[in-house]
């Protein structure tokens, strides 16, 4: 492996560079690797788990850990990025659960440094890592300055008591330790007080939201947005992104959806047209209209996404031929990857074939990291489960940057029988764990 090999795999979390550190030494890396430590490369931080575990773990007992010490600890005193910070809080919470007191020390000066800020972005930063470390001292500290912060009026939006509660297994003891020590400080009882309030169903187990069944949300939903109000947002050029009207998509009864069907051939205006296929982009559309294939080969990439994505939830052979030209004449370049979700309703026996093809004529580097068809040949392999998508399968395993489609792409291989041995033993080392516990069982 060359270091251009190795600095792509460990951006990607990919188990290779792990196999190599294991093989060959730290040596010929060590920059790469304190890079990956420094600055957070995780694609989605809210979808992927921490890697700093698994980046911890490829220094730990290598001659150079004084080194990644001092510059990993430098970097959480200095960063003022909360996402690289919550990368190096990780990073310095494994450094102190293994007996690094450095570590500890700077984790916890810190932690209560950012719990003292009115900060959104870095707000809470530090405590999961801190309290983890089980120091019931530690624990009232926070409580204490949050406490503080609440009486002297701050916005309680900005303030993290969350911390206390999540995850599920930290609220028995945070209860415990606050209960313990409320009566003689006031402030350990104001932030009791506050959790009890304001968290009383976290607190008992419970979770309102998904209490409530579909038919309940649907109607709430449809209540606070009715059929005018989303029309009138759709005129009006409302909405950046689709969520909204596709959660009015979802919710609408069949009459509404046919009114807003109505409306969308009739308007002239893309902007208008574009949000009105949003609607659809979780519902059927009620019929067929040549139209739609004519929005789907728009030069306009919002109109062309939104009207592909409708389409590619119904079923027509014509949808079937005209997926299968676009593929062979535009290929996977551009946004035009979104048109094989055409094929999850209109599968066909040349989808493989083309897709391949179409897979080696494209261009891929660091730059371009092809999340989105990633994505796309995953939800195609789940509704079309064919054992000829394996090598597609294996691409996404190769080149999306998030390691949680890298997992939904060895799930399918596994499922179709297609999981290779090469694959299989450098997964064994991946960063993501479900990887690696997918590969092992």
């Amino acid at each position: 492996m060359n270091r251009k090999q190795f600095k792509s795999a460990v951006k990607k979390g990919l188990g290779r560079a792990k196999v190599e550190i294991l093989n060959k030494g730290l040596d010929d890396y060590v920059d790469l690797v304190l890079a990956a430590c420094l600055s957070q490369q995780c694609y989605d931080t809210q979808s992927e788990p921490s890697r700093a575990k698994w980046l911890f773990e490829l220094f730990q007992h290598s001659d150079y850990y004084p080194k990644f010490q001092t510059d990993i600890l430098s970097a959480l005193t200095n960063s003022h990025d909360e996402r690289d910070l919550e990368q190096l809080f990780d990073l310095a919470y494994w450094m102190a659960k293994l007996g690094d007191k450095k570590a500890k020390k700077i984790l916890r000066q810190q932690t209560f440094k950012i719990a003292c800020e009115d900060t959104y972005s870095r707000n809470g930063l530090g405590a999961e890592e801190l309290l983890k470390l089980g120091k019931k001292k530690d624990l009232l500290k926070l409580a204490k300055i949050y406490s503080q912060r609440l009486k002297l009026g701050e916005d309680d939006c900005h303030i993290p008591f969350d911390q206390f509660i999540y995850p599920k297994k930290q609220i028995a003891r945070s209860l415990s330790v606050l209960k313990k020590h409320a009566q003689a400080d006031p402030d350990i009882q104001t932030c009791l007080n506050y959790l009890q309030t304001h968290y009383a169903n976290d607190i008992a187990g419970k979770n309102t939201i998904y209490q409530q069944n579909w038919e309940q949300q649907k109607q709430l939903f449809r209540e606070k947005y009715p059929l005018a109000q989303i029309i009138l947002r759709a005129s009006n050029k409302e909405g950046k992104f689709p969520g909204l009207y596709a959660r009015f998509g979802r919710c609408a009864t069949p009459e509404e959806l046919e009114y807003i069907f109505v409306l969308l051939l009739k308007t002239h205006k893309k902007s208008v047209r574009k949000r009105l296929l949003w609607v659809f982009s979780r519902t059927a559309i009620p019929r067929w209209d040549k139209r739609l294939l004519k929005w789907a080969a728009s030069k306009h990439s919002g109109l062309k996404w939104a009207a592909t994505t409708a389409l590619g939830r119904i079923q027509d052979r014509r949808i079937y031929q005209f997926a299968k030209k676009q593929l062979v004449q535009h290929g996977l370049n551009g946004d035009y990857w979104s048109g094989l979700d055409l094929f999850l309703h209109n599968y066909g026996k040349a989808v493989p074939k083309l897709l391949m093809q179409a897979l080696s004529q494209l261009e891929v580097d660091e730059e371009d990291e092809h999340h989105g068809l990633a994505s796309s040949i995953i939800k195609l392999t789940e509704n079309n489960p064919d054992p000829k998508l394996f090598k597609a399968l294996e691409w996404v395993y190769e080149n999306t940057p998030c390691s949680f489609c890298r997992c939904e792409a060895l799930q399918q291989l596994k499922h179709l029988k297609k999981l290779r041995p090469h694959i299989k033993r450098e997964a064994a080392f991946d960063s993501h764990k479900k990887i690696r516990q997918l590969v092992t069982c």
